[in-house]
């Protein structure tokens, strides 16, 4: 099915390119209020600044060489030009939507382009806490609709498995180990504390019963426990409903030869001992640029650049990473390092903002290295995959969510989730009262499908209530808003979405009854549309629909 937004920009291209003006130029949107129309353009206004004339006088030219489609065109201030769609076209659409199904919203821009994904990557130094579990539901729904736009999405996980943290993480577990035994110990210096760390020990069997078994070093110990925590964070993830494809370890690339690499293109300077990343001098004052240091160890930089330099090497087109926002000061580093080794335009960085857990109104303080945070399984365990999965979905990446536990678990129309799900299951509950000895949904929808509503001999029926066309209306915009989000990466219009059409069905629902009206049939195609195209938003957020509440 046409998009119908494509459509009208198909012959908002014709006429902007007898003045030389490209598709960049101009836009096509929604409206935002539904008394303008479905869409509007400023093309006209574009035009009017080039020619140096009026733009309500170009909008009304551009209108002429309009009209003619199966829709309403007219012009408002200052030049804005307005499309409103008839009502058969919209029922119409109905028709097609209940048809297509699933299929609905799909589109092949992405060409079959292949895109490596990469989220979470916790460091894997204790349990996943809500702030880095963020990125688990980003990543995953951006994935989501990549697939949908016709691009090849691998979902990958970064494992780090060397440097400081390792070691400093074996340390604070070999302490807990003697003191478990009865030895004297002392507590490392910057080690990790918290209760998580000294259950570790029995985890890993490493408990006082072991009796008189060799003590592990610290470098092994650190290597167990962050292998125990890569696997705990990966179940984790899984109960989020996120399967990674692919679980690359920071310790298997050869990161020597990308130094020496970086090295030949004399973009490195020795400084202080060790070895820098300095194209032009640049980067010299920021120590986080060390590739190689005084004591011959190679830094987290030098390996994240292998990685991504391997990331190219596979064969993608595109690497999308979702970093924490701490991370900010990373990005010009890899991205300078990336060009200089010859590949450009191919990382692009997503980041999120801060997480903080609210219980009984109040905020909760976390700390990961004192031990005083809440795990991401814990949140899992007591509001449930969807309520988790939206309330980190529902705001832009760069706002500070603040997770009210209280209001996930709420089963009433406060929680957006529960409200969102609840129209769902309205939505069941009518068809399952129409189903049995008539006519099923998908046999009325082809139906309608196939003639297209234009034989009718009751035209008036076309003429929908307030509730009907703004439910109508709402529905046709699905297959933009995926097309957009492949471009944006803003998630968070699905679930704003979602509340939308939720709220546009109730007053539907309201105020347009269904089944015994004379507009029976037109109202179950509206209906039908509405649960694909509510189911469809759920699958993209990997939220259940479920079909009774």
């Amino acid at each position: 099915m046409e998009q119908i937004r494509s459509r009208i920009k198909i012959k908002l291209l014709e006429i902007a390119k007898k003045s030389q003006i490209g598709a960049g130029d101009f836009s096509l949107e929604q409206t935002q209020e539904e008394s303008f129309g479905d869409y509007s353009t400023n093309l006209a206004l574009i035009l009017a600044h080039k020619i140096k004339t009026s733009p309500k006088k170009v909008a009304e030219d551009v209108v002429q060489e309009l009209n003619g489609g199966d829709y309403a065109v007219s012009v408002a201030e200052p030049g804005f030009i307005n499309f409103r769609l008839s009502g058969r076209d919209l029922l119409e659409k109905a028709g097609e939507i209940g048809v297509m199904k699933d299929k609905y919203g799909e589109n092949k821009g992405g060409e079959g382009a292949k895109i490596n994904l990469e989220f979470v990557s916790a460091n894997p130094t204790g349990p996943l806490h809500i702030g880095n579990a963020r990125g688990g539901p980003l990543g995953d729904v951006l994935a989501n609709v990549l697939l949908k736009c016709g691009y090849q999405v691998t979902r990958e996980y970064y494992h780090n498995d060397l440097g400081e943290q390792v070691r400093k993480l074996g340390e604070s577990v070999l302490y807990h180990v003697k003191t478990a035994r009865g030895e004297k110990a002392e507590f490392p210096k910057g080690g990790y504390e918290g209760e998580y760390v000294k259950e570790l020990v029995g985890k890993m069997g490493q408990c006082p019963n072991s009796g008189t078994a060799p003590i592990p070093s610290a470098f092994d110990l650190g290597s167990m426990a962050i292998e125990y925590y890569l696997k705990d964070i990966l179940d984790v993830c899984l109960t989020m409903g996120i399967k990674f494809d692919i679980v690359s370890k920071e310790s298997a690339f050869n990161t020597a030869k990308v130094v020496s690499l970086l090295k030949k293109e004399k973009v490195t300077k020795e400084k202080d001992g060790a070895l820098w990343f300095g194209p032009k001098d640049n980067f010299l004052g920021d120590r986080e640029c060390v590739l190689v240091k005084s004591d011959g160890n190679l830094t987290y930089f030098a390996n994240d650049i292998a990685y991504h330099l391997d990331k190219k090497k596979r064969g993608f087109d595109k690497a999308i990473d979702i970093w924490g926002a701490n991370h900010t000061g990373h990005i010009p580093r890899v991205l300078a390092a990336m060009t200089a080794l010859g590949v450009k335009n191919f990382l692009e960085v997503i980041l999120y903002q801060w997480v903080s857990l609210i219980r009984d109104g109040r905020e909760v303080g976390m700390s990961k290295r004192k031990g005083n945070f809440v795990t991401a399984r814990e949140v899992l365990d007591e509001v449930g995959k969807d309520a988790f999965r939206w309330f980190f979905l529902d705001k832009d990446v760069d706002s500070h969510i603040k997770f009210d536990i209280d209001l996930a678990k709420e089963r009433s129309n406060k929680n957006p989730v529960f409200y969102v799900q609840y129209a769902h299951a309205r939505m069941c509950s009518v068809m399952r009262k129409i189903e049995g000895g008539r006519l099923k949904m998908e046999d009325r929808c082809e139906k309608v499908e196939n003639r297209r509503l234009k034989n009718t001999k009751k035209p008036s029926t076309f003429n929908l209530k307030p509730s009907e066309r703004s439910l109508l209306r709402e529905l046709i915009y699905f297959p933009d808003i995926v097309e957009d989000i492949s471009k944006t990466y803003k998630v968070q219009e699905l679930t704003n979405y979602a509340m939308r059409i939720a709220d546009k069905f109730h007053k539907f629902y309201e105020t347009c009854p269904i089944i015994g009206d004379p507009r029976e049939k037109e109202r179950l195609l509206i209906l039908n549309a509405g649960k694909v195209v509510l189911e469809n938003t759920l699958n993209l957020l990997g939220i259940s629909a479920p079909t009774s509440m």
